[in-house]
């Protein structure tokens, strides 16, 4: 559902009170964005970034932000929605990280779940992912000998189907013919 232009305002400034803690490095404000729910779970884009409550997001933040000099996060296309005292939100984000002179640029997407409790609109679940590509696995030799030989078999079946074909064309304009043995006249 579509969220009324009240909501929208309250989610993109949550948005933005979620991006300046970032840059900011700063736990407790980033804290603030959340609903501390013992169970509210947020995953981050690394394999070991999954956290379930306060502390263990605290712990996992501090971390970051101590291993990084510099945070930026920039939002790209937004979706909000919403249904009563749920919103949910949908975006691509970009995440630059800075140690010293070295940078990397996370190119995620980001979407959560936010609950307006007393007033307040607050983060109870978050989950950051960098798409991949899916790449699948070459055929082994046995499979690529057998795709091959089925695709053979499809064209020779397709082949003998139009050779088939042109034959019984053939044949129902040779039956059409008049017999060279008889004249034009020979019908009147």
């Amino acid at each position: 559902m579509r969220a009324d232009s009240e909501t929208r305002s309250a989610i993109n400034a949550l948005l933005e009170e979620f991006k300046y803690a970032m840059e900011a490095r700063n736990v407790e404000a980033l804290l603030n964005t959340t609903t501390k729910d013992a169970n509210m779970l947020n995953i981050g884009p690394a394999q070991d970034e999954m956290s379930i409550g306060e502390g263990q997001l605290k712990e996992r933040y501090t971390k970051l932000f101590a291993s990084v000099d510099t945070v930026t996060i920039k939002y790209g296309y937004t979706t909000i929605k919403a249904n009563g005292l749920v919103a949910w939100v949908s975006s691509h984000l970009y995440e630059t990280l800075k140690r010293g002179s070295q940078a990397v640029v996370l190119d995620m997407r980001l979407t959560a779940v936010a609950e307006k409790i007393e007033n307040d609109w607050k983060f109870s679940e978050m989950h950051l992912s960098i798409p991949g590509e899916v790449k699948l696995p070459e055929p082994t030799p046995e499979e690529k000998a057998a795709e091959e030989a089925a695709a053979a078999a499809t064209k020779a079946a397709e082949e003998a189907k139009k050779n088939k074909e042109e034959e019984k064309r053939q044949a129902e304009l040779k039956a059409d013919e008049p017999s060279a043995d008889q004249s034009f006249f020979d019908y009147f």
